[in-house]
């Protein structure tokens, strides 16, 4: 069995027979008086201010995870709004800027069927300034001119035709633009309308 006291008088006993001073192990190693610090009241006192130490420790450790946890967590909230951001950027534009050159399109298309031409350079001119205020914000418009290879990604064909006599444009190749395309980086806003060579 064990060797525990099962009474209240043989623990007063024990605890009476305890010697005045406890040796308790590193006392030696700080150069401190043995005899002035280590009697039962220090030795639990020692221990007390280590457990309070060990304690603050844990708790400064678990509010770091915590506030790595938030910092966390925020980044990615931040993420997420930046991607929604970016998103609505981009339909904003696809919903303001872009039906607005088409307007100057038709516009300096209609000036010049009608043979006015001081109007269809002025719209041509609004037209360029549409275009460097558009590369203001990273935007510009998809190459796609006559004899241009057509892409899938930058064109989206609406027709196809056979190519004009003698002419040198090949199989597949832009032959004429109905509606430019606009892209920001490697972003396509919208493709650029076009009739291909069949």
């Amino acid at each position: 069995m064990s060797d525990l006291p099962t009474d209240l008088q043989t623990l007063r006993e024990r605890i009476a027979a305890l010697p005045e001073k406890l040796r308790v192990e590193g006392d030696d190693d700080n150069g401190t008086d043995v005899s002035k610090t280590d009697g039962p009241l220090h030795v639990i006192a020692r221990q007390g201010r280590l457990i309070l130490r060990l304690t603050a420790a844990v708790e400064a450790t678990e509010t770091r995870l915590k506030t790595q946890e938030e910092m966390g967590a925020s980044l990615a909230t931040a993420q997420t709004a930046a991607a929604q951001a970016e998103e609505e950027t981009r339909r904003v534009l696809r919903e303001t800027a872009l039906p607005l050159m088409d307007a100057l399109d038709f516009a300096a298309t209609a000036a010049s069927t009608s043979g006015d031409a001081a109007l269809a350079n002025a719209i041509a001119g609004a037209r360029r300034d549409g275009l460097r205020r558009l590369a203001g914000v990273g935007i510009s418009e998809i190459p796609a001119t006559s004899g241009t290879l057509f892409d899938g990604r930058l064109h989206e064909a609406v027709e196809s035709r056979p190519a004009p006599p003698g002419s040198s444009i090949a199989q597949y190749a832009i032959l004429a633009v109905v509606r430019p395309g606009y892209q920001r980086g490697t972003d396509i806003l919208r493709r650029a309308t076009v009739i291909t060579a069949g």
